[in-house]
């Protein structure tokens, strides 16, 4: 029900996994970086996991379980058996007390000579959640989707009564992709294995990626 990949394309496939770990080790680097130099900025900070888990979460995954037209019932399902190891991985960074650069040189000069401190709006302190997430992705022989990693970030602050939140999620989404391969009969038709439908016409049908991208406004007044 299937054929092995042609040299062509397990060159493409190597290239593929060279280019997702340089992107990837770019990611990280780039993300400790930043992290180091926000936790060196922070009053203090926290690392809360909230999702960990050896599961696939990305997508849907085709059981491989179809009638054909004929009415005959296929098994087709050790071909949507996932040959990657499975993991999943879900967090915040929380920075806390973050202040724009010399704030608290003009703080202190306003104490040292008398005067109550600036409260504007956007002079702070920041809170600066930093939400993450990781999936492996999955591989079979007729289902593939690459590793996928989702950072966002929110910022917490507080003026006089009002309590302020801006987020935005998905800000970096990187990897995900997927890719459907076509299965074969004794005759040489190439059909979908996770739907029983003919290659050409199962293009509507296929998994697709899903965007993660949302952002949202939080206004809460304290009374």
């Amino acid at each position: 029900m299937s054929r092995p990949k042609t040299p062509a394309g397990q060159q493409q496939a190597r290239r593929k996994r060279r280019q997702m770990a340089g992107w990837l080790f770019a990611t990280l680097l780039w993300l400790g970086l930043i992290l180091w130099l926000g936790i060196a900025a922070a009053a203090d900070w926290q690392l809360r996991l909230t999702g960990a888990g050896n599961l696939y979460t990305q997508s849907a995954v085709w059981s491989g379980h179809f009638t054909a037209a004929n009415g005959r019932f296929y098994d087709a399902s050790h071909l949507y058996q996932n040959r990657r190891r499975p993991l999943y991985l879900s967090g915040e960074l929380q920075l806390f007390g973050l202040a724009l650069p010399g704030r608290a040189a003009r703080q202190a000069a306003e104490q040292a000579g008398g005067r109550a401190a600036g409260g504007g709006f956007w002079n702070g302190p920041f809170n600066l959640i930093l939400p993450f997430a990781y999936d492996n992705g999955f591989d079979s022989a007729k289902f593939t989707t690459r590793p996928r990693l989702t950072l966002g970030a929110a910022l917490q602050g507080r003026h006089r009564q009002l309590v302020w939140q801006m987020r935005l999620d998905g800000l970096i989404d990187r990897g995900g992709g997927i890719s459907e391969r076509a299965c074969y009969d004794a005759t040489g038709r190439d059909f979908h294995c996770g739907t029983g439908l003919p290659w050409a016409n199962s293009g509507p049908a296929h998994i697709t990626r899903t965007s993660r991208q949302a952002a949202s406004l939080r206004l809460v007044w304290l009374w």
